[in-house]
């Protein structure tokens, strides 16, 4: 994703220097340098055991949620501000990362339903509702959800978790004997969101007039 933001932040004339002001893991690292180099993806590869308790699989969801966070919000602000978005405003400014990748999901979407590609980003915001709900990155906001439980150090009350993951799909009945599969199933979800995010960006930058 860093590589293909830092691509169209190029286009846009953005003033940023390489794929790691975006996000700190590089696309051409292969993979047993990103876990040699960063400690949280070593905690992230560690395999979730299928009778694992409550409580490790929303560490997980925690460490999950803190690779995501390594996307830097005040460049992809940069990209919001040449849509035209003032990135000053009390409201975006307080944004995190998942709510600012929402934003450029939804300015990348508005471009692809109209044939338009990078050269139309510019002003984007105003022909659009870029604030609205994005489904199809709705994973990112449940696993924020879910590792909220964590962060807080509380348990989650009355099935709260596997609640907001029948709310993906999910099959609650896989959880009697353990929550591995539970996580495996958020893990997939979130990588499905980060995906859709990456093909609308390559969509954009390959739209021809």
């Amino acid at each position: 994703m860093g590589q293909l933001l830092f691509t169209l932040s190029v286009k846009l004339g953005c003033n940023i220097s390489s794929p790691k002001d975006f996000l700190e893991f590089c696309a051409h690292e292969n993979e047993i340098a990103v876990l040699e180099n960063y400690e949280i993806m070593q905690e992230l590869a560690w395999v979730v055991p299928a009778n694992a308790k409550e409580a490790d699989f929303l560490s997980r969801c925690n460490t999950l949620h803190e690779c995501i966070q390594k996307t830097k919000t005040g460049f992809l602000k940069k990209l919001l501000s040449k849509s035209g978005i003032d990135v000053e405003n009390k409201k975006v400014k307080k944004l995190g990362c998942i709510h600012l990748l929402q934003i450029i999901k939804n300015l990348l979407d508005y471009l692809l339903e109209n044939s338009e590609n990078e050269s139309a980003w510019e002003g984007a915001s105003n022909y659009c509702d870029y604030g609205r709900k994005n489904y199809s990155i709705s994973a990112l906001f449940i696993n924020n959800d879910l590792r909220q439980f964590c962060a807080h150090k509380k348990s989650s009350k009355s099935g709260i978790s596997i609640k907001l993951l029948e709310d993906l799909g999910f099959d609650s009945a896989l959880v009697s004997g353990g929550y591995g599969h539970a996580f495996d199933f958020i893990f997939d979800k979130v990588i499905e969101a980060i995906k859709g995010i990456n093909n609308s960006l390559s969509a954009v930058l390959a739209t021809k007039y």
